[in-house]
């Protein structure tokens, strides 16, 4: 791996380029490596305007990706807008060169579709794809952190399938063209190494839950209502890493009984385990308060 300030290069990279040099398709790598480059120098200096956190740019043999120091975004607009940017640049250029250059010209046309496919694909919503990640965020400002992950990894295995399925139905048409298989594996690839990403942003959210406040100092309240009888599992899968969220207990009458903090529904889980109910969380709350007064 060779460094230049923020920017590291794989030295497979140079492999490949010497290869595509001897087959006669130096050009068409390079202009390759500028789409996908401008893709991800969008995601870069978004990030730098959002001041999230970067170790740099990665220039690898089948791509270029970014990488921030912290993959927990820890808010869902952000996320999206720094998603978002890489698609959007690839889009506009795609366009400012239909209406303003000649596209009769090989080069330009391989740059034009270029841009426009990278744009299309990113856009699925399929993880780690810029798609599946602004689905995954925006179902984390509405859904907590836990559903999300589990409505988009879902969606995920769905869009996958259909790509698996069209890349079947191009080899039997068109014989030769596997360029659609070689993306299925990539994301197939990927995937296993997104799960558990998402796994790490879970136990990361539940580690530092704590801290939320006495960093933040001032964070959006989500009030959940659910009934005594709840198993606190459920209700910590919608929980969101942007929110401070309060839970309402109401008992089979629906009669209001008591109210807990996610940090007590969390707290809870830890000391009592997963099966926990919130009614029990909350009784065992109230005997440490009556403990704490007596003594």
């Amino acid at each position: 791996m060779i460094k230049a300030g923020n920017l590291y290069v794989s030295l497979w990279t140079f492999v490949l380029v010497l290869f595509a040099a001897l087959c006669g398709a130096l050009r068409w790598l390079l202009l390759s490596y500028a789409v996908l480059g401008i893709h991800e120098l969008a995601h870069y200096f978004t990030a730098k305007r959002l001041k999230i956190a970067c170790r740099g740019l990665w220039v690898q043999p089948f791509g270029i990706t970014i990488r921030l120091c912290d993959n927990l975004i820890t808010e869902p607009s952000c996320e999206i807008l720094l998603c978002a940017a890489g698609p959007a640049v690839n889009l506009c250029i795609a366009a400012g060169m239909y209406f303003a250059c000649n596209l009769q010209n090989a080069d330009a046309q391989y740059f034009f579709i270029s841009n426009l496919s990278i744009a299309a694909i990113n856009l699925l919503p399929i993880l780690p794809l810029d798609g599946g990640r602004i689905l995954k965020a925006y179902l984390t400002a509405r859904l907590g952190l836990v559903r999300a992950i589990q409505i988009s990894e879902i969606v995920t295995w769905f869009f996958v399938l259909g790509v698996g399925l069209c890349s079947i139905l191009a080899l039997w048409t068109m014989r030769f063209n596997v360029s659609l298989m070689i993306l299925v594996a990539f994301l197939l690839f990927n995937m296993s190494t997104e799960k558990n990403n998402n796994r790490y942003l879970v136990m990361h959210q539940l580690a530092v839950y704590k801290q939320k406040l006495s960093k933040q100092k001032v964070v959006r309240v989500r009030n959940l209502a659910a009934q005594t009888d709840t198993p606190a599992r459920q209700v910590a899968a919608h929980f969101s890493y942007d929110k401070f969220h309060v839970v309402h207990l109401f008992d089979e009458r629906q009669n209001h009984v008591a109210s807990l903090t996610e940090t007590q529904v969390l707290d809870g889980l830890v000391q009592q385990g997963s099966a926990a109910l919130l009614g029990a969380l909350a009784q065992h709350r109230k005997y440490g308060e009556k403990q704490k007064v007596l003594a």
